[in-house]
């Protein structure tokens, strides 16, 4: 159980990624944060909010984004585009910003403005507009109250149909894959690589997915194009990183906090 160690007296803002650290925070209120890359010229990033960025456990678009961090414009295909997972239709729900701040479907650009729940479990897209309105990268803070919550639950849907699960790992901590979802919390894993779960993980640098599959005994994530290496390797999930699940097993993955708020 990792303990975060920094003294404030009331309140304290911190990187998330120095809660993957063997430190200790004491304070009555915790609020931290993450970076992530906003990318430019249509290219797009794999993200999640681990925090509690609106009222108590609850987040939407705009307690996680604001109001004038992502790119926006009067027409759709100028702005950022977030995309969610609706995993009953197993098909895409995306979303622009105007600049008045509040979000719209980017399939209804002139409808109502909308703010839909975001949970800290659930993986989201940034896919930014062309180069003429994206010529750089960007980098956006997530921010919000550090769960204090000894568990999180996630329900994974899995059939025979092996359907994508939009997820993520539900508290600003670094975790190694094969410590974050294995065979003990209901995972699929095989001796043949065809037969396993797979995770889809997202190579921001090279626009392309990075596969894994889960081998036993040993329990571990090993590269779907290198099964047969003499051992797993180390691959870490940062916080704020989303990530694609497919299964055909269902379970409930019940992820325990690794840290301590003192």
């Amino acid at each position: 159980m990792k303990k975060l160690n920094v003294l404030f007296a009331t309140f304290m803002v911190i990187s998330s990624f120095a809660l993957a650290d063997s430190n200790t925070v004491a304070s009555a209120n915790v609020l931290g944060y993450t970076k992530i890359i906003d990318p430019a010229s249509n290219k797009m990033a794999l993200v999640a909010a681990p925090f509690n960025c609106g009222t108590g456990t609850v987040s939407s678009l705009g307690d996680i984004f604001g109001t004038n961090q992502l790119r926006q414009s009067f027409l759709s295909s100028r702005c950022d585009q977030i995309f969610t997972w609706d995993v009953v239709q197993q098909s895409y729900v995306r979303y622009v910003q105007k600049t008045n701040g509040f979000f719209y479907f980017y399939t209804n650009f002139s409808g109502a403005a909308v703010n839909p729940v975001i949970s800290r479990g659930q993986a989201l897209w940034i896919k930014a507009p062309a180069t003429a309105y994206a010529p750089t990268e960007r980098t956006i803070l997530i921010s919000g109250n550090v769960p204090n919550d000894s568990a999180y639950t996630n329900s994974i849907t899995g059939n025979s149909g092996n359907p994508m699960n939009f997820i993520a790992n539900p508290y600003p901590v670094e975790v190694e894959v094969s410590s974050l979802i294995n065979t003990n919390d209901g995972a699929r894993g095989h001796f043949l690589s065809s037969k396993t779960d797979r995770i889809m993980l997202w190579d921001s640098e090279a626009q392309q997915y990075v596969y894994l599959s889960l081998k036993t005994p040993t329990n571990r994530w090993y590269y779907y194009t290198n099964w047969s290496a003499s051992s797993a390797p180390v691959i870490n999930i940062r916080p704020g990183q989303g990530f694609w699940y497919r299964t055909t097993n269902a379970f409930t993955w019940v992820e325990n906090k690794s840290y301590v708020l003192e």
